[in-house]
């Protein structure tokens, strides 16, 4: 927004439970045992199958939202170009001595036989309390704003664009005060 070229590359997180549970799914798999049944190598494939099916939706899904990213150039988390870089990020913390051994209870699938990221658990979703923030975005060339609803505010300094859809019926409200 300064003038200056700040590339935005797209990825794809190929790697974790979500992928490989679409998969167990897909085959007719349940657990650990199976897998090994069916062979790790096939299940891979199948698995990195599997991350490339939502590809064109999501791509067209960024598009409409106005997410700018280099979809053609994107950073693949299986790629041995990419694993290689985080071995060398890993190395140089380490070498840094940013690193230690330490103990930490994490959410665990005894299912699955893996601790859970807070991704992971946040897929058992529940309705929650949480701040949010509803602000105005000034409708150019006339004395009337949109409303917006955000649970993420410290966004907002970002934004250049407020989407909305032509299908929808949004309502005109005059305020009390004028």
């Amino acid at each position: 927004m300064k003038g200056y070229m700040v590339p935005r590359k797209a990825g794809w997180d190929t790697h974790g439970l979500p992928v490989e549970l679409e998969v167990e799914k897909l085959l007719g798999l349940d657990g650990k045992e199976q897998i090994e049944e069916y062979g790790m190598e096939p299940f891979i494939k199948k698995c990195k199958e599997s991350v490339w099916k939502y590809k064109g939706m999501w791509e067209n899904f960024s598009g409409t939202v106005g997410f700018w990213a280099d979809m053609d150039n994107p950073y693949v988390t299986y790629d041995d170009n990419f694993i290689e870089s985080e071995w060398w990020a890993l190395k140089e913390i380490w070498n840094k001595k940013l690193l230690y051994k330490g103990f930490k209870i994490v959410p665990y699938c005894p299912r699955c036989g893996t601790p859970l990221s807070a991704q992971e658990v946040a897929q058992g979703y529940k309705l929650v309390k949480e701040r949010s923030a509803i602000v105005r975005f000034k409708v150019t060339g006339e004395d009337a704003y949109f409303l917006a609803w955000t649970t993420t505010p410290w966004t907002l300094p970002s934004n250049v664009a407020l989407c909305v859809n032509p299908e929808d019926t949004y309502i005109k409200v005059k305020a009390a005060d004028g």
